[in-house]
């Protein structure tokens, strides 16, 4: 879901992206992949905006 997520967003697709983060997140959420979990919710965040860092 991760790479197909960052093709999506490549071609300017970004509620297919947004998608499939959601879906791969609910995935990996059933599975208890928190490795898998973690870096979807880092890569959905950035796509949705909610990502930042501290000063």
């Amino acid at each position: 879901c991760y790479h197909l997520g960052k093709l999506y967003e490549a071609l300017n697709r970004k509620d297919d992206a947004v998608k499939t983060y959601q879906d791969g997140i609910h995935v990996a959420r059933a599975a208890r992949d928190n490795h898998a979990l973690s870096e979807l919710q880092a890569v959905y965040n950035s796509a949705m905006g909610l990502d930042y860092e501290e000063d």
